[in-house]
């Protein structure tokens, strides 16, 4: 599948291509694109043509600075609706933020992460090459030229970095780049980034206008569902219940492939953010539907995320049996749902063992909700894994949990102190379990049995 780009990332490329002794048109026919894509911001284009295209005119105008180039004179208009509302935020830290939220809406190829150290933050940028043999260099120094252009819309036009960094060879003349960033820029580094104060992303910002940005806010919801029209609702939501959801895709109504744009987006937004991921798996397990599955094992696999829930619970009639009646058909009603989906599992499991992806033994869901201190003991007991994945719901009740519609509202209350009690701990180390991370980091007591 393609990775899609805005046209306008191609902003001011004519003008450096004449420039350098080039024919715009001809250049951007022959990496596929039409001679009038710059007159179109607004269409998606296939990233690997872009950067055939940048790589192509670096090297037949000798400047091996192209990119950064196209760079200098960018505005925070050519990034259209996102630019509005970025542009009237009130500090840059909340725009930087909601760059990273609709990043999938101007460039699916690329990715901002905000890494904070000490009084410095780091504002680093990766690109997907379209292809794996593609350079990359053009397009990343084309982001980084971009994204310094957005600080100082807020920072100042004299505003400089502490330092630049790419990870790519310096040029045989630097100048641009001296001329864009200051002197201090260095290459062949471990990363392609900004180097800032952190009391830069904090700055207010004195021309912001909320009402701008709340129009701004409705253009892009407009824009988001007419880009995932299978996903969302009217209102450009997701739909409330996972029910519908699933019925949908029954029916052939949901785009797989907006599927894994939406999931790649939501993987990447948490990567952006500096979270390690140890394991995939989604709310209501809806994720458990094996097409949908396929792509989240796919992702997880191609970015080395080492485990994957299949949310299928090995169960018995005996683990259902006393206790309170009504949990009892509670925890019956669950037990037959999560036997229904014993067909799915088995593809799923099939699927993660494809991809070497681990799955482990699930346990918790026949008792969610309901979980006493003894279906805690017996779950333990009968879990014979190495590797076991327990669910529980601990939580407080407050008001925002009573605004919402779940029907775990006291039990979560219940199931804190349960878990936390000092019989459990016990029961723990009877049991020889020791409680890891899903990447089991850290494991020390190999000869125990492994609980996330």
């Amino acid at each position: 599948m393609s990775i899609l780009v805005r046209a306008a990332c191609l902003t001011n490329y004519s003008e450096v291509a004449r420039a350098g002794g080039l024919d715009p048109a001809r250049m951007l026919l022959q990496a596929g694109l039409s001679a009038q894509v710059e007159s179109e911001p607004d269409l998606m284009i296939p990233v690997e043509r872009v950067g055939e295209l940048l790589q192509a005119s670096a090297l037949k105008s000798g400047n091996e600075s192209f990119g950064l180039c196209m760079a200098e004179s960018r505005m925070l208009s050519n990034l259209g609706a996102v630019g509005m509302l970025i542009r009237d935020q009130a500090t840059l830290r909340d725009s930087l933020d909601l760059l990273m939220r609709y990043q999938v809406l101007l460039n699916g190829s690329l990715s901002l992460m905000i890494e904070a150290h000490a009084d410095v933050v780091v504002l680093r940028e990766e690109v997907k090459p379209g292809n794996p043999q593609q350079p990359t260099r053009q397009r990343i120094e084309l982001a980084l030229g971009v994204m310094l252009r957005l600080m100082r819309q807020f920072l100042g036009a004299d505003w400089q970095p502490r330092r630049v960094c790419f990870e790519h060879p310096a040029p045989r003349d630097a100048r641009v780049h001296h001329r864009l960033f200051g002197q201090r820029v260095e290459f062949n580094t471990e990363m392609n980034c900004i180097v800032c104060a952190k009391t830069d992303l904090d700055a207010r910002n004195p021309s912001a206008d909320p009402a701008m940005a709340r129009y701004a806010q409705q253009m892009l919801d407009a824009s988001v569902k007419r880009q995932l029209p299978t996903l969302v609702e009217d209102d450009g939501r997701f739909r409330r219940s996972w029910k519908p959801f699933i019925v949908a895709c029954l029916q052939g109504r949901v785009s797989l492939t907006e599927v894994e744009h939406e999931l790649t987006a939501q993987i990447e937004r948490l990567r952006h953010a500096g979270v390690k991921l140890t394991h995939l798996d989604a709310h209501k397990h809806v994720h458990a539907y094996p097409p949908v599955f396929a792509i989240v094992a796919r992702l997880a696999a191609r970015l080395g995320i080492p485990v994957v829930r299949v949310p299928y619970e090995r169960w018995s009639l005996r683990s259902v049996a006393g206790g309170d009646p009504a949990e009892r058909r509670t925890a019956v009603r669950q037990l037959l749902l999560n036997a229904a989906m014993w067909p799915w599992a088995q593809r799923n499991y099939r699927t993660a063992a494809r991809l070497g992806l681990r799955t482990p033994t699930f346990t918790g869901r026949v008792h969610t909700g309901v979980l006493s201190r003894q279906t805690l003991r017996d779950a333990l007991r009968a879990t014979t894994s190495a590797d076991v994945e327990l669910a529980v719901h601990p939580g407080y009740v407050d008001d925002a949990l009573l605004q919402t519609t779940t029907r775990l509202r006291e039990s979560r209350e219940h199931e804190v102190e349960l878990l936390c009690s000092a019989e459990t701990r016990a029961l723990l180390v009877d049991e020889r379990v020791d409680l890891v991370r899903h990447d089991l980091a850290d494991v020390v007591r190999r000869r125990f049995r492994h609980v996330s």
